[in-house]
């Protein structure tokens, strides 16, 4: 199902999160280039408390939690000023998920209905996949958080540590293959790509059977090349975890699904 965006932006809640949290780690990042580094970093961290995250189409709560991280880190990284940290805490099965930036005159919204691939995603998919969102000020920080119950999570410790990073080509007979990461770290690439595009260029065909993790960030590509075209972007390749998201963040009218 798709995230629910009201037609008007609306606050987060300000709040302080639920007390009784033991810290577990926390990481520190200057651009989104990083990205990929935070969640391998997540990932181990989550299996050697006994949660990992497992291949099945819909989510579990670790990775709900490395998505999250990794969409609220982007915003961060974006909207606030450096440095941005990002805490992880568990209470139990629930863990807390912290991200830290020091812009403390910016308030957090849920971004009200937009154009697809004009942003506003992140906040949303975390009120979707968390038990409670919110945020907090101080010292010169402002720290949005959210909260997850990993009970009946899959207790695995063997991870692929290794980070593959994001990669865009675009072939002779003009399909695209994107490759790897595709998160915030991708956009200069993916942006550029995409204004070689042209309505000539209809049907784009985009390939993902060698993505192996995509944020929000996809959502402006592809809008970007469905304006460009003025047809849907054809997909292939799509794992049923990607095709999980595609439909979360709400972009079927945009694109057409193939095997």
């Amino acid at each position: 199902m798709p995230i629910d965006r009201p037609t008007d932006s609306d606050p987060v809640p300000m709040s302080r999160p639920p007390a009784g949290f033991t810290p577990l780690e926390q990481w520190e990042l200057a651009s989104a280039e990083q990205l990929g580094g935070l969640r391998n970093h997540l990932n181990e961290r989550l299996a050697a408390e006994g949660f990992a995250s497992s291949d099945a189409a819909k989510p579990d709560a670790p990775s709900k939690i490395v998505l999250i991280a990794s969409e609220l880190a982007t915003n961060a990284l974006r909207h606030g000023r450096p440095p941005t940290i990002v805490r992880l805490h568990r209470m139990g099965a629930a863990f807390l998920l912290e991200v830290t930036d020091h812009d403390e005159g910016s308030v957090p919204h849920f971004a009200g209905e937009r154009a697809v691939g004009d942003g506003g995603l992140g906040m949303h998919l975390a009120r979707a996949m968390s038990l409670a969102v919110g945020w907090y000020g101080g010292d010169g920080s402002k720290t949005v958080w959210a909260t997850f119950d990993a009970a009946g999570s899959p207790a695995r410790t063997t991870i692929d540590a290794q980070t593959e990073v994001g990669g865009a080509v675009r072939h002779p007979d003009g399909r695209i293959v994107l490759l790897g990461e595709v998160d915030a770290g991708m956009t200069e690439k993916l942006v550029e790509l995409a204004h070689e595009i042209g309505p000539d260029d209809a049907p784009v065909t985009v390939d993902l059977a060698g993505v192996t993790f995509i944020d929000s960030t996809v959502v402006r590509f592809l809008a970007l090349v469905y304006r460009a075209t003025h047809s849907p972007v054809v997909l292939t390749g799509a794992t049923e975890r990607t095709r999980f998201l595609i439909d979360a963040m709400g972009i079927a009218d945009i694109v057409e699904l193939r095997p």
